[in-house]
């Protein structure tokens, strides 16, 4: 299994190994679809009206629309590996999904130039996640484990890397050059991180460690990890 996304009442799983989508009815557990999308789907978000997959070989995406159909197969410009994570993001000037790819690399996505079938202009933003953070993202198939992800907060886009994580305004993620609010580069690996109850939360084989909330120039010191 890939990854699971939660939308409209209904689960999204990607399957790579199979080449599909499987769609769960979230309120009873019944399997409603296995829709076909062919080579490996890994990475899943939502945004303006359609479940987006990212496939985990190419830089190959495709869009499923309200009747679990595939509504439109296109590719990222320019995308020399793939996509490990995404997630959908509201913003000022319309629709985003933010991703992440194998090499460490953030993108903003258009999704609107891709259903308008103009995939050139799809992306709008590019920042080197991996040199911000001093690590590397390695391929999930040789892990078995991504180590990197985004999620977003009330005014925050968090991103993460096995080896820190990079956080964004919100209301800000449309400025060129994207610029970030704060840089955490952990002595620690990060396997998933997330946020609760004002703390940042991490785990990986390493066990579970909590941080205190970064600000900007601020930071975290378990463990002493580097802020910038």
């Amino acid at each position: 299994v890939g990854h699971l996304l939660l939308e409209r009442d209904q689960y999204f799983v990607s399957v790579p190994m199979s080449g599909k989508v499987a769609v769960i009815n979230a309120l009873n557990g019944e399997l409603q679809r296995l829709i076909p999308v062919g080579n490996e789907p890994y990475a899943l978000a939502a945004s303006a009206g359609y479940i987006w997959g990212f496939d985990g070989r190419s830089s190959n995406v495709f869009a499923i629309d309200r009747r679990l159909k595939i509504y439109r197969r296109s590719s990222i410009d320019a995308l020399p590996d793939y996509i490990i994570a995404a997630l959908g993001v509201e913003s000022v000037l319309g629709d985003r999904i933010a991703v992440i790819s194998s090499l460490g690399e953030l993108l903003l996505l258009n999704p609107e130039a891709f259903v308008s079938n103009q995939p050139s202009r799809a992306v709008t933003h590019r920042l080197d996640l991996a040199t911000l953070t001093n690590t590397t993202v390695s391929s999930p198939r040789n892990l078995g484990s991504v180590g990197a992800g985004i999620f977003q907060t009330s005014d925050l886009l968090i991103t993460y890397t096995s080896r820190g994580a990079v956080a964004f305004e919100l209301n800000a993620i449309n400025d060129l050059p994207l610029s970030p609010l704060w840089v955490l580069k952990s002595a620690a690996s990060i396997g998933t991180l997330t946020a609760h109850q004002g703390y940042l939360w991490s785990t990986s084989n390493q066990g579970l460690r909590r941080f205190d909330w970064p600000t900007s120039g601020q930071g975290l010191d378990v463990d002493a990890p580097q802020v910038e």
